[in-house]
């Protein structure tokens, strides 16, 4: 029969906040001494229970709320953990260093659940009868905890300061103090902390992938290309990958720019605005924001199969019965568009049939000069003008309303009391800037446009012509050429089509472009059958329409309609653009609309 143990159990709480700390002998230095101290003092120390939080924060409390010693402190609380157990701990500041008045709140939590908290560098016990005993003890632990916070907020504004300094002499051009470069960029140094950087040999491979990324190729193919192509990796070695591609995409040290960071407890967090031509830009600005807005409506997403981009409609085409995205199926030499949802579950009962792929695809090509607003207006007119006079216009509103967002959170910044509100602002930062750097990059190729309009008169400057002209390369023998080709067209498309839906029973197809604001109705030889038109009717506020719900048949119910009035351009607000209603019932809406216009007029 074994001996019951009844030495009282001790508990080793450990806390690394540094990667230094975690890689060196902090670790086995704090496991060490508590073995010494429990063996000492008679204590069971549970070693397979053992507390430690790695690389968390005790001066944001994250510990606290996040950590193990949380776990501890309600395991004691919820009396888990047996009264007059010990807690081992290096010094009070493993435990917290956040204010005296937030610090000795789980401190004495801890004492009060009747833990014994022994601090093994100076061996100070803290327990319910030592501190009723002698309350100079307290004040001594409150002395211990206001000497951690304030080394924290001294070193947090320390390095704050330094990075302050260097960012501002940076931003003023003086130095580069930063020598941690990517992969297409050379650190040279100049002098003591300062830094000159240039391009190297991989320039060439960021620039092919910003190529292909705005010819509309996903990061997949880009990967795959590039390794077919033998582009050697930065490191020399191994292979593409699509994150490697990913992250190259989305990095701003393409263009030049830095951002700042600074460490705090162990955490590289961004500090500051970011820097400007910091280092030597690989690609334009309005190439590469271009590219991140691609990548926000998803060029080239869809499907493929080998080396060419199967179905040019990918991500826009839906079925008109239940909206779900419509795959292709191949038939010998053919190709059919048929509904995902009825495929996978059998749920769209309506949506049984298949519709001739390659009859869609040159049903549009067929009638370009029709879809393509650009062409029909001959390209490059007055009206062109206007509207890219109003597309500035409201990029610069989007521009300063972005700018006044930035501005408001840097306020904030400067106004936190502590670096975890600090990280939480960050977090909004970014996206708020890029929005930023976005629209004026916007302004930038809007206003490149207006001043080229007269040149453009005299070139190819509608999508319709320039598809026609990528048409002409798909019957190269070269697979690149078409894939890319065919990708560029995909991005062309997407430009101005902006919802495309099939109605299987009736073998049709429903193509808005503008918005909306136009619509075609293709039957299944593609020919164009029917049509709308709302342009017209823009300019034109306050206009009656009727809305109407839809009934157990999905009809709208117009002998229950109720007449409002819409507010803006006068579109019919009952259009379901995204969808595509049938296209009888947009017809007979607009057609009760103008009689309501009419009896409103007398």
């Amino acid at each position: 029969m074994s001996e019951i143990d009844l030495r009282p159990v001790a508990y080793s709480y450990i806390r690394m906040s540094s990667k230094r700390q975690i890689k060196g002998d902090s670790l086995r230095r704090q496991l060490e001494l508590s073995k010494q101290y429990a063996e000492r003092h008679g204590l069971r120390l549970d070693e397979e229970t053992t507390f430690a939080d790695k690389g968390v924060s005790a001066w944001t409390g994250a510990n606290l709320t996040e950590g193990r010693f949380g776990q501890f402190l309600d395991a004691a609380k919820q009396g888990k953990i047996k009264a007059g157990s010990y807690l081992l701990v290096e010094s009070l500041d493993r435990i917290s260093r956040q204010q005296v008045r937030t610090a000795l709140v789980p401190f004495m939590e801890l004492i009060n659940s009747d833990i014994v908290i022994v601090t093994l560098a100076d061996n100070q016990v803290y327990s319910k009868a030592t501190v009723d005993a002698n309350f100079t003890q307290l004040i001594i632990s409150l002395t211990v905890m206001a000497r951690a916070h304030e080394e924290s907020e001294t070193k947090s504004k320390r390095l704050r300061a330094v990075a302050e300094n260097r960012r501002t002499n940076a931003a003023n051009g003086i130095g580069r103090f930063h020598p941690m470069t990517n992969g297409w960029i050379e650190a040279v140094k100049v002098g003591h902390e300062k830094w000159e950087f240039k391009l190297n040999s991989h320039a060439a491979a960021v620039q092919r992938i910003f190529e292909l990324a705005d010819s509309g190729i996903g990061q997949v193919t880009i990967a795959q290309r590039l390794n077919r192509e033998g582009v050697p990796t930065f490191r020399g070695k191994g292979q593409w990958f699509q994150a490697n591609v990913g992250r190259i995409i989305r990095d701003e040290v393409c263009i030049g720019t830095y951002q700042p960071t600074h460490v705090i407890e162990g955490e590289r967090r961004p500090f500051g605005e970011p820097i400007k031509n910091y280092y030597p830009a690989v690609v334009s600005e309005e190439l590469f924001w271009r590219v991140q807005r691609g990548l926000r409506i998803s060029f080239g997403r869809g499907r493929h199969k080998g080396n060419r981009i199967t179905n040019l409609f990918s991500g826009q085409i839906t079925c008109q019965h239940c909206g779900s995205s419509l795959r292709l199926r191949t038939g010998g030499k053919k190709h059919y568009l048929y509904c995902d949802n009825f495929s996978r579950t059998g749920t769209c009962e309506k949506s049984s049939g298949l519709y001739r792929y390659d009859v869609l695809e040159e049903a549009i090509f067929k009638h370009l000069t029709i879809l393509d607003p650009d062409f029909e207006r001959g390209g490059t007119d007055d009206k062109s003008r206007d509207q890219i006079l109003k597309a500035i216009e409201l990029t610069e509103q989007n521009a300063k309303k972005a700018a006044r967002q930035y501005d408001n959170l840097m306020a904030f910044i400067e106004m936190a009391d502590d670096d975890e509100d600090r990280k939480n602002i960050m977090a909004r930062l970014k996206p708020v800037r890029q929005e930023r750097e976005q629209a004026n990059a916007r302004i930038r190729e809007l206003n490149e446009e207006l001043a080229t309009l007269d040149t453009h008169r005299k070139e190819m400057t509608s999508a319709a012509e320039r598809m026609e002209q990528e048409r002409l390369k798909w019957t190269s023998d070269d697979p690149d050429v078409v894939y890319e080709s065919r990708a560029r067209v995909a991005r062309l498309l997407k430009r101005f089509i902006s919802a495309m839906s099939i109605n299987f029973e009736e073998k049709t197809v429903m193509v808005g472009i503008a918005g909306g604001l136009r619509g075609y109705m293709f039957d299944r030889k593609g020919n164009i059958i029917n049509q709308y038109d709302l342009v017209p009717e823009i300019d034109k506020q306050g206009r009656p329409v009727l809305f109407a719900e839809r009934d157990e048949n999905g009809k709208p119910d117009f002998e229950n309609a109720r007449e409002i009035i819409s507010r803006g351009p006068s579109i019919d607000p009952f259009i379901n653009i995204s969808g595509f209603d049938h296209f009888e019932d947009v017809v007979e809406r607009r057609k009760i609309a103008d009689v309501l216009v009419n009896d409103r007029a007398k």
